[in-house]
């Protein structure tokens, strides 16, 4: 399953992990496909990824975060949930 289809069942540490693991799967997979033809250097990547480096990635978790009402008291759904944002956020 792509990492954006494990969020809403992300429930549990185990889950969780599920969901990192399909996350870093879908990032090697784009790498993969970058070294074959680059994405323009303006956009996303072949899978989506808005974000290539770290600064950027926790940036957009960041920024992703403050914009988004999360609980004061989070579950395991939304650390995936801001998690995936340094992947889509701009």
């Amino acid at each position: 399953m792509e990492p954006f289809e494990l969020i809403d069942k992300v429930n549990s540490l185990e889950t969780f992990l599920d969901f990192l693991k399909a996350l870093i799967l879908d990032k090697r997979r784009e790498d993969k496909k970058e070294k074959i033809e680059a994405s323009p250097p303006y956009g996303n990547g072949h899978n989506g990824w808005e974000n290539n480096d770290i600064a950027s990635f926790l940036d957009a978790m960041h920024a992703g975060t403050k914009d988004n009402n999360f609980s004061k008291e989070p579950n395991w759904k939304n650390f995936a949930e801001i998690i995936y944002m340094g992947k889509i956020y701009e």
